[in-house]
């Protein structure tokens, strides 16, 4: 018995030494695959290192937690690939100027602009195009785990099951909602793991971990905020950003000026898509002010910082040599200020921007009573922000344009919505009274 059982603990650390190496090349594989856009075997290859991590060491473990936001964020990607994908086969028409308004200008922290500008700037790359390495292969336990394109299974079933059907239809290809929903399992449970060791006593965690953690959380709310948006769930995002936003306020000294104005002009951004809402444009112009009063506070501080400098240090040392440390220091504290003075100057620009376009009326008592007996009767014609629609005719009308894209139609407001035969609910409702 003593002989069995060490035979099976020198097969079980045999085991576990082969798993980390395949972990460890499952990563590899997928950022490679990541880095060239290869998102289907980012996915692939993310998934099966979750797995094996998962299985070794548990749910909390910090490598794991790494590889789920990696594998959420590579599955975020993959479907807005497919989107687009499907988006330019129905409408080969370019409209990236369009989204490019909607950003209205670079990024703060290098990443300002990517809720407005993710879908246009990413396309999908054949799996032939990047030399990928290929992952290793496991086989599905974990329910939580998303498996596109594996191939194990393929050939286990004809291995093992020779004679069957040659006709059985093919497996249908992953869609961009099936990709978003994965997304968001494992984001979720990315999250809910960090927030549980945050919770944790603070003892058992030094000031530096604990940093980690925060940053790590921010970036999750942050992608959760991207599925959001991308399943057109506008106000769901919202609450996201507001999340990631609030561990940053919790945590000042943790993050930058940039990161955190960055996130009020996301939240922002967010609440501009929330179709007729009266208050939200509001709130989405009381942001971008939040954003612009920490980039000046920021500006001011960079400002002292090289009066300080340029006291403290010669004419001499300012113009020696540019491989001098000094030099350096002092031309990137003024390539800074220019970069935030111009980010300033955007910020506004955004702000008055957000001012002229035509906010809709604000619901009645009567419209609201209206709306809460519709929702009571047939609880499925409220979507998933929370407004009333009668029929699901998203693919049949249009969406409203921009005041200053000029507008062809006047846009039914938010108690007039079509149903089958054209006409307004409003208008078909007072006909039948």
């Amino acid at each position: 018995n003593s002989k069995v059982n060490e035979t099976e603990n020198e097969n079980e650390e045999i085991l576990q030494d082969f798993d980390k190496d395949s972990i460890e090349i499952d990563l590899a594989a997928g950022a490679r695959a990541f880095a060239f856009k290869n998102f289907p075997i980012a996915t692939d290859c993310f998934s099966k290192a979750c797995e094996k991590l998962d299985h070794l060491y548990g749910n909390q473990h910090p490598a794991l937690i790494d590889a789920y936001i990696s594998y959420g964020k590579a599955l975020l990607h993959n479907a807005i690939s497919l989107s687009n994908v499907l988006s330019q086969a129905n409408n080969p028409i370019n409209d990236s100027d369009g989204i490019e308004e909607i950003s209205n200008g670079h990024p703060l922290d290098q990443s300002t602009n990517q809720l407005a500008s993710q879908s246009s700037s990413i396309k999908p790359t054949p799996a032939s195009s990047s030399k990928t390495p290929a992952c290793t292969t496991i086989n599905p336990k974990n329910p939580h785990i998303h498996f596109s394109g594996d191939s194990s299974d393929e050939d286990d079933t004809e291995e093992n099951h020779p004679q069957a059907d040659e006709h059985e239809p093919a497996e249908e290809a992953v869609t961009a909602e099936e990709e978003l929903e994965s997304a968001f399992q494992v984001l979720e449970n990315a999250r809910q793991s960090l927030q549980t060791q945050i919770d944790s006593p603070t003892d058992k965690l030094s000031s530096q971990e604990l940093k980690k953690l925060k940053i790590k959380l921010t970036t999750v709310h942050e992608l959760l905020a991207e599925v959001h948006q991308e399943s057109e769930q506008f106000e769901s995002a919202v609450e996201s950003y507001i999340n990631s936003l609030e561990v940053k306020q919790s945590a000042v000294d943790d993050f930058s000026p940039g990161s955190i104005a960055e996130n009020h002009l996301m939240i922002a951004l967010a609440l501009e898509l929330i179709p007729d809402n009266a208050g939200s444009l509001e709130k989405a112009v009381d942001h971008v002010d939040q954003a612009i009063d920490l980039m000046k506070r920021h500006l001011v501080n960079l400002e002292t910082k090289l009066e300080k400098f340029e006291l403290t240090v010669s004419p001499l040392d300012k113009t020696s040599s540019p491989e001098s440390s000094q030099k350096k220091d002092h031309e990137s504290l003024t390539t800074e200020i220019e970069e935030v003075k111009s980010l300033i100057s955007e910020l506004e620009s955004k702000k008055e921007e957000l001012k002229t376009i035509a906010q809709p009326p604000p619901m009645t008592e009567k419209d609201k009573a209206l709306q809460a007996y519709l929702a009571s009767v047939n609880p499925s014609i409220i979507d998933v922000n929370g407004k009333m629609i009668v029929n699901d005719l998203s693919n049949l009308v249009k969406k409203r344009q921009r005041p200053n894209e000029g507008v062809c139609e006047k846009p039914l407001s938010s108690k007039e919505e079509l149903t089958e035969d054209g006409q307004s609910q409003t208008k078909k409702l007072k006909a039948e009274s």
